[in-house]
């Protein structure tokens, strides 16, 4: 069976990434770069294509989306990109191949400049099936090194990232999943009730005519960056009318958000806000998320 689908793969993850503006397919012209800059070698860029190919093999998905250009990783970020391999992955397995028999056998450089090239791989292993690696696919030589820079079999996904959220009417509904200033952003479970789970691990009982509200978020870093401050992009926040919950000291460390992690592409941050909030402002209560840069607020319901 040959596989074309290996050729060209389709991804998955939220939706609502902005479509590429990098290279278009195998033979495609790379990214500009001054032609006066920086350049690398030819057998700096051989390393590179096979060390990248070392990556998808061994379903590094981390170490394959810093092998890519500046611009594939802004356009399409780490989640596709992951699920992408993933699919790929089980379609060579159905294919009956065995991936950690594949071997790059030769790689073919072509129009090379010290800042751009194609590159070609030669695999064995594959039983005959057509590999996107095969095509003379571009890289580009920035920051010191060289990125593959074929953005096009990245750029299809689904799922939740043109969502608006600008206000209560708007509110985006748990499980939903936002992009949100290179984070998915997502509500996972919600306990308007948490006096017992908060107050077993150590905090003081809420205060007359209030109760702990557990709100459990999840933020997964999708940048381009090697690694990126949760903290930095984002903040969060109750609200309920005119009312604003903010104060995160109150929550214990066993479910509290971790707002002091520094992530790498992939990485995420799952935990609660559960503040004590007047009990008359429970079934009113939204999550709020800034995008810090942007200055916008993100609204999720409760529903």
């Amino acid at each position: 069976m040959a596989l074309a689908l290996v050729l060209a793969a389709c991804g998955g993850g939220p939706s609502g990434t902005p479509a590429g503006t990098g290279p278009s397919g195998p033979g495609a012209t790379p990214t500009e770069r001054p032609a006066d800059g920086p350049a690398g070698s030819e057998s700096e860029l051989e390393a590179a294509a096979r060390a990248l190919f070392e990556a998808f093999k061994a379903d590094d998905d981390e170490a394959y989306f810093l092998g890519l250009s500046l611009a594939c990783r802004s356009d399409v970020g780490f989640g596709i990109v992951s699920e992408r391999n993933n699919t790929r992955h089980a379609r060579i397995g159905q294919g009956g191949m065995d991936i950690s028999a594949i071997e790059v056998t030769d790689v073919t450089i072509s129009d090379f400049d010290g800042h751009s090239a194609n590159v070609a791989l030669t695999l064995s292993g594959t039983n005959g099936n057509p590999f996107l690696e095969n095509e003379a696919n571009p890289w580009v030589f920035e920051d010191g090194g060289w990125f593959w820079d074929n953005c096009d079999p990245f750029e299809t996904g689904g799922g939740g990232g043109g969502l608006e959220g600008s206000g209560p009417n708007d509110a985006i509904a748990v499980g939903l999943v936002p992009t949100i200033a290179d984070w998915y952003v997502y509500s996972s479970y919600l306990l308007p009730d948490a006096d017992e789970l908060v107050t077993g691990e150590g905090a003081p009982p809420p205060a007359p005519g209030t109760v702990y509200f557990m709100w459990e978020v999840v933020a997964q870093y999708n940048g381009p960056n090697a690694s990126q401050a949760l903290a930095d992009s984002l903040a969060f926040r109750l609200v309920a009318g005119d009312t604003t919950y903010d104060d995160a000291s109150g929550c214990p460390d066993a479910f509290a958000l971790d707002l002091g992690l520094v992530a790498a592409p992939g990485e995420q941050a799952r935990g609660s806000l559960c503040p004590a909030v007047a009990t008359g402002d429970v079934d009113s209560l939204f999550l709020i998320v800034t995008d810090k840069a942007a200055g916008r607020d993100y609204w999720f319901g409760q529903e």
